[in-house]
């Protein structure tokens, strides 16, 4: 297992966000798949997103799964699920690593791999320009 996450250069102003918030991309690779996930800053709260697709990213820890949820507002002004889905591919470690780094403003590519020295399959290990680091302290 590996994943890769980088911070990409650009920062995206989005109409959604309005002028109180930003939007940074970050480009994530799990096991070959690429996927870039928005990380939407607001003033009330953050929200994550793939690139392109409508809805925000929630995680099942239980299942390591991550879902793409998205609301509408029903005909009687009470909200309804449009979509859920699973994103295959992506697991809630690559989420949780997306919001590591920007919690951290970490720009350098964060990998996380149990295919080097000391990881056990399982049980994977994070690393900043070669330098293991614990994936801690994001709430």
């Amino acid at each position: 297992m590996e994943i890769r996450i980088i911070k990409l250069d650009s920062q995206v102003p989005t109409k959604e966000i309005g002028t109180s918030g930003t939007a940074n991309i970050y480009r994530v690779i799990e096991n070959g798949v690429e996927f870039k996930i928005l990380f939407n800053s607001y003033i009330h709260g953050n929200s994550l997103h793939i690139e392109g697709k409508n809805g925000f990213l929630y995680t099942d820890r239980e299942n390591d799964t991550v879902h793409r949820l998205v609301l509408a507002i029903s005909e009687g002004c009470g909200m309804r699920t449009e979509a859920d889905e699973i994103i295959e591919g992506l697991s809630s470690l690559s989420v949780q690593g997306v919001i590591y780094a920007e919690r951290r403003k970490e720009t350098r590519e964060i990998i996380i791999t149990d295919r080097r020295p000391g990881s056990t399959k399982g049980k994977p290990l994070v690393f900043i320009d070669d330098q293991k680091i614990e994936l801690t302290d994001i709430k």
